[in-house]
């Protein structure tokens, strides 16, 4: 897809600069030299995250390596629920928000593990071995955005940053770098993904009918038609424009109204 950035588009970025992921900030900390800001978060210790078993666990029970209720400021963060599986889950950027949608919409896609935690000695070495100072002084753990595994059993990985502006700072590259190492290492697909190449309606819309993915949330109606378009069971257009809903039922009338009223309305009574 045009939002991905390939393991060989940045090993050339790599010739001027080198790079990683900057979701792994555990206490408050400001760098005045560097260009893009990191975001800031409340220190929790490492003990405490292995001790909670973050990290660790499939589907439902996953735990991610950073809560937002951890972020300083979570202005841009989000807790969707999947509705897969139940699971709230941790955003920490708008850019996060954006690409989980795409990926949870995927019906390729079996689980995305996000705020995953890269192998520490690992990342240590990476880093060390390219001339590059591990992050916090290679003390914490290093995450990937998002660890996706995939309904045929193969995994992928994928980071976002809000645009390739932040390219220009050294520092994001270099830790980029040894993000991009790891995965290659293990022989696991990693892809560079940017915000600003996501279409924003299409997000809006799959929020919008994913919210009433579950049975138990329709209402009337119209709230049904979110529900089969969640379940792909009505197939519209979800890139140019945001969903009419009202449209949808006019187009889609007979088959919402038996749908509704064998199969929606027992639950509602």
């Amino acid at each position: 897809m045009s939002f991905l950035l390939c393991f060989s588009e940045l090993t050339i970025l790599t010739i001027e600069m080198f790079c990683v992921i900057g979701y792994n900030n555990y206490e408050i900390i400001n760098f005045t030299k560097s260009k893009v800001k990191p975001m800031s978060m409340y220190h929790v210790t490492e003990q405490r995250k292995i001790k909670e078993g973050r990290g660790t666990g499939t589907g439902a029970n996953y735990k991610p390596w950073i809560y937002v209720r951890e972020l300083k400021s979570n202005g841009t963060s989000s807790e969707p629920i999947d509705w897969t599986n139940g699971r709230t889950c941790q955003l920490l950027s708008q850019g996060e928000k954006y690409l989980w949608y795409y990926l949870r919409w995927n019906d390729s896609v079996k689980n995305i593990y996000e705020q995953y935690p890269m192998n520490l000695d690992a990342t240590n070495s990476i880093a060390l071995n390219s001339g590059i100072k591990p992050m916090f002084n290679g003390r914490r753990h290093m995450t990937s955005d998002f660890y996706v595994e995939y309904q045929d059993g193969h995994f992928e990985v994928f980071s976002i940053k809000d645009s390739r502006r932040v390219l220009e700072d050294e520092r994001t590259v270099e830790l980029q770098f040894v993000e991009m190492q790891y995965w290659e290492q293990l022989g696991i697909p990693w892809h560079l993904t940017y915000k600003e190449d996501f279409n924003q309606i299409y997000v809006q819309n799959i929020e919008i009918v994913t919210s009433f993915y579950d049975i138990h949330s329709v209402y009337d109606v119209l709230s049904c038609v979110k529900h089969l378009i969640a379940h792909k069971i009505i197939v519209v257009p979800m890139y140019d424009k945001l969903l009419d809903i009202c449209d949808i039922y006019k187009n889609n009338k007979e088959l919402i109204d038996e749908y509704y009223c064998h199969t929606c309305r027992g639950y509602i009574e």
